[in-house]
């Protein structure tokens, strides 16, 4: 069972590499996040490789917030679906 603390602790310190997505079976979100991070890394000695980076870590603070304020129940139904359909999102 997936525990949303977990999840937001992974998006506000590994967010950037897509960590929290692969933890929540996400695989394709998470493997876009490492590509973005990857890309951005390379490029980082130019200063363009810095706006990827960026973004990136503005998105993984979103997702940290939204994890921490989203209800329990809410939670569960998005990412702990056990057989069940997932939700969008």
């Amino acid at each position: 069972m997936k525990q949303k603390i977990v999840a937001a602790l992974l998006a506000f310190f590994l967010g950037v590499w897509g960590i929290h997505w692969f933890y929540l079976d996400n695989r394709e979100r998470g493997k876009k996040y490492l590509i973005w991070c990857v890309v951005g890394v390379v490029l980082s000695f130019a200063i363009i490789g810095l706006i990827p980076l960026l973004v990136l870590a503005v998105m993984s603070l979103i997702d940290c917030f939204t994890y921490l304020f989203m209800s329990d129940e809410e939670f569960d139904a998005k990412y702990n679906h056990k057989g069940k359909e997932p939700l969008n999102g």
